[in-house]
C-alpha cells in the first residue's frame, strides 16, 4: 500500500506520509505505469524531507534507473543515516550519482550503508572507496559477496584508515586479498576502540560552559567599560 502511495503521490506532498524509516524489502521495483512518477516522487523525497533516516530497498530487483534516482536525492540530503541497497544486482553504471553525491555532498549524514549482494566490479568498489573518505560519520560498510578484486583491497584498507569512524567493513566473498582483509578488520577494531573513547556528550558540554564562561567575561568587561565612561 505504502508503495502504490509513494508512486502516485506528489512531490510536495511525499515527505508528510514517512516519519522516520521506510522499509519496502522484497518490493519489485521495475518498469510499470507509476514508475517514471516513482523515480521523481524519491528524488524529491531524498533531497528535501527533514525527517527521514533510515530508507530499505533490500532486495527489490531495483533497476538502475531507481538506484540513480537514490544518488541524485542524496545529493541534497543532510538527515538520512542509514541506507540498505542489499540484492538489488547493481552494477558501476548504477552508482554513478551515488558515487556523485558522496564526492559532492559533505553535509551527508549517512552512518549504514549496505550494497552487499549486487554485481560491483573492482573498478566500482575502487571508485566508492575513495568517494567513501568523504562521509566523516560513516560506521558501517556491507560489501559482502560482490566483484571486488585486488584493485579494490588497497582502496578499502586505505579508506578504513583514512576515516576513522568507519568500526565495521564487510569484504567476505570477493577476490579481495587475504592480506589485505586481515589488516582491514585489524584497522575498524583499532578505529572502534578510538571512537569508544571519545564521549561527544561531555566535549559538547565542556564547549557550551566555555562559551558561557567566554560570555560572562565579556559582561564583565563591558560593565566595567560603561563605568569607567560614566
Amino acid at each position: 500500500m505504502f508503495l502504490n502511495a509513494l508512486t502516485t503521490t506528489c512531490g510536495a506532498q511525499i515527505s508528510s506520509l514517512i516519519l522516520d524509516k521506510s522499509n519496502l524489502e522484497k518490493n519489485t521495483i521495475g518498469f510499470d505505469s507509476h514508475y517514471y512518477a516513482f523515480c521523481r516522487n524519491l528524488i524529491t523525497l531524498l533531497g528535501f524531507s527533514k525527517v527521514l533516516r533510515t530508507l530499505s530497498f533490500a532486495s527489490c530487483n531495483m533497476s538502475k534507473e531507481a538506484v540513480l534516482a537514490i544518488g541524485e536525492g542524496l545529493q541534497k540530503n543532510t538527515k538520512l543515516t542509514s541506507l540498505n541497497l542489499k540484492g538489488n544486482q547493481i552494477t558501476f553504471g548504477g552508482l554513478t550519482e551515488l558515487i556523485n553525491a558522496f564526492y559532492e555532498n559533505r553535509r551527508l549524514s549517512l552512518k549504514h550503508l549496505d550494497l552487499s549482494v549486487n554485481s560491483i566490479c573492482d573498478e566500482a568498489g575502487v571508485e566508492l572507496s575513495r568517494c567513501l573518505t568523504n562521509l566523516k560519520k560513516l560506521e558501517t560498510i556491507n560489501l559482502k559477496n560482490n566483484s571486488l578484486g585486488f584493485d579494490s583491497s588497497d582502496s578499502l584498507l586505505f579508506l578504513v584508515k583514512e576515516n576513522h569512524t568507519i568500526c565495521k567493513c564487510n569484504v567476505e566473498l570477493n577476490m579481495i586479498k587475504y592480506a589485505s582483509i586481515v589488516e582491514i578488520e585489524k584497522t575498524c577494531k583499532q578505529n572502534k576502540q578510538v571512537m569508544s573513547t571519545i564521549d561527544l556528550p561531555k566535549i559538547k558540554k565542556e564547549i557550551k560552559g566555555l562559551k558561557r564562561l567566554r560570555c560572562k567575561e565579556s559582561c564583565k568587561i563591558e560593565d566595567l567599560n560603561s563605568k569607567v565612561e560614566y
